[in-house]
């Protein structure tokens, strides 16, 4: 196992500087408990909340959904530093031939690496954009709760919700695909 960690950490290091790459691995982290808290939390009632259960889910759930929004933009932030909107966002510039490309490997089952304004780049785009606005609308509905009016902003935490549940099948993607590429780039260095 240790072997399989050791590589994959190698692995990441062709995409992540290790200070990225840890604190990619800690927003992944901090974002599965974000995920496991909100089936047990009762935050669209932070003043009606019946037993202590809910009651510590509720407020874990509020704080580590601070941080983890936290890690979110400053992940972003150093992302885009780094690579830059045309990177991410192809149509910014008017380019999808790489896309195109990308997506005519993709026809033929074949895995696509990693390019300035390809399907990848797009797809981890779109995944940051998911990401940021489920940070977003969940810190701007905390902001605006209060005792006296818990359902203030009720439409937002639909929305909050609702990209909630993208960024968790966004994610297993991700994974899935990064296993693959791993798995693949593993065939390939050892063979």
């Amino acid at each position: 196992m240790k072997k399989y960690c050791t590589l994959f950490w190698r692995f990441l290091g062709f995409y992540h500087t290790p200070g990225m790459r840890i604190l990619h691995i800690t927003l992944i982290f901090f974002s599965i408990l974000q995920f496991i808290s909100a089936s047990e939390t009762s935050v669209k009632h932070l003043d009606d909340i019946g037993n202590s259960t809910e009651i510590l889910f509720s407020w874990y759930h509020v704080i580590g959904g601070m941080l983890t929004a936290t890690l979110a933009f400053i992940f972003v932030a150093r992302v885009l530093a780094k690579r830059g909107l045309r990177y991410f966002f192809p149509f910014t510039t008017g380019g999808f031939k790489n896309v195109m490309e990308d997506l005519r490997q993709c026809v033929h089952l074949r895995l696509i690496l990693p390019r300035p304004a390809g399907l990848r780049a797009l797809i981890h785009g779109v995944g940051m954009i998911i990401l940021l606005i489920t940070s977003l609308t969940g810190a701007i509905w905390f902001s605006g709760w209060t005792p006296s009016h818990p359902r203030n902003l009720h439409w937002l935490l639909d929305i909050h919700e609702a990209f909630a549940i993208l960024l968790i099948y966004y994610m297993i993607i991700h994974a899935i695909f990064a296993l693959l590429h791993f798995l693949s780039w593993r065939k390939r260095t050892t063979s």
